[in-house]
């Protein structure tokens, strides 16, 4: 199968320093820098306004030269191989004798803060309205007659899929926005990841006629210090999207098991695979990859995407391997608690992790 290529977690939004020669080239950058965009040494890839890339002569700031200040916005491949759109300010910075030496670059990525004021505008904008429309539901079932064949439950039944998804879609949202702004808390606690895994296996078995889920697990119970509820919708993410991709086959099969120090969950479906022009794709951002049977319920192409980040700000990873016509395996990995059970919830902004090393 083709493994998934290993990236850094995402770095929360920060202002970045690069110092360049008169000529532009880079010469040292700050910490802030090495961690969006790796060694000053290795350059950078920029697009103008019109997605084309911007070959080194014609990246902007080589005309610090001509001593003139810039300010605008590029879009730049940082480590993760995300294309984000940055502002650019440069200064330039002369020697004792008056002639240019070369110029100080900041880099900003201008979306955090409006990235903020979005996810609080779909908070309060949607969910009020979605909880008024959950709460009216709930009356229309308890005084619609039983009978459960009627027009009426069926139509009710519908409405209130349809406004699942719709909260399952919101809050999507709103951890994008946040994860994106770098202001996703954390609430910690000790967690059995057996016990987790079972609800999240019947939960997803109940809500699909599709395949069977097979669930092997370990003899003894493992335990990770994890946020409750983003952990079960990692889990439920995988199981969903294992389901939706492989609706003809006859189960999916999920195991979990421990490497090193770790807690792996394997959740392989037996579909058609990934293609190879999606591969890379398959976990950014509001991407889908097509199939041939779409159900009448699509998503926002976040699921995985947040199952990812989501991994890496617990410390772990999301891993995918697929093979063309014989299905794919998604592994989830988090690190497995070190100490001893506790009732206390700790609640944190998950501290960033050092890139791991790609295993073979």
């Amino acid at each position: 199968m083709t493994p998934t290529p290993r990236r850094p977690p995402p770095l929360q939004r920060s202002e970045a320093a690069l110092l360049v020669g008169p000529d532009g080239r880079p010469l040292a950058c700050s910490e802030g820098y090495s961690r969006l965009f790796g060694p000053a040494s290795a350059g950078l890839r920029a697009w103008d306004e019109q997605g084309q890339e911007l070959t080194p002569e014609r990246q902007p700031w080589r005309g610090l030269a001509s001593g003139r200040q810039l300010r605008q916005t590029v879009t730049l491949e940082t480590l993760s191989g995300a294309r984000t759109r940055f502002e650019v300010s440069a200064q330039p910075m002369y020697d004792a004798s008056g002639a240019i030496s070369g110029g100080l670059l900041l880099f900003k990525a201008p979306s955090s803060g409006q990235t903020s004021r979005v996810a609080g505008l779909i908070s309060h904008e949607l969910r009020t309205p979605l909880t008024v429309l959950h709460a009216a539901l709930q009356l229309l079932d308890r005084n619609l007659p039983s009978q459960p064949d009627t027009a009426a439950r069926r139509y009710l039944s519908e409405a209130m899929a349809e406004a699942r998804q719709l909260d399952v879609l919101t809050g999507q949202l709103i951890d994008a926005a946040r994860l994106e702004s770098g202001e996703l808390q954390l609430r910690r606690e000790h967690i059995s990841l057996n016990a987790l895994l079972q609800e999240a296996v019947a939960r997803a078995e109940a809500s699909s006629p599709g395949p069977c889920i097979k669930l092997q697990q370990p003899a003894r119970e493992l335990f990770v210090d994890a946020d409750r509820l983003r952990l079960n919708h990692m889990l439920m993410s995988l199981l969903v999207n294992a389901l939706m991709y492989a609706p003809g086959a006859e189960c999916v099969d999920v195991r979990l098991h421990t490497e090193d120090a770790e807690a792996l969950v394997d959740v392989r479906d037996y579909g058609p695979g990934i293609e190879p022009q999606g591969f890379e794709h398959v976990a950014e951002p509001f991407y889908q990859a097509p199939r041939r049977e779409r159900p009448s319920r699509g998503g926002l192409g976040l699921s995985l995407y947040l199952c990812r980040e989501l991994a890496r700000l617990h410390g772990g990873d999301l891993d995918i391997a697929t093979q063309t016509g014989q299905g794919s395996t998604f592994t989830l990995r988090l690190p497995l608690a070190r100490s001893a059970a506790s009732s206390r919830v700790r609640e944190d902004v998950a501290p960033m992790r050092a890139p791991r090393r790609r295993r073979a």
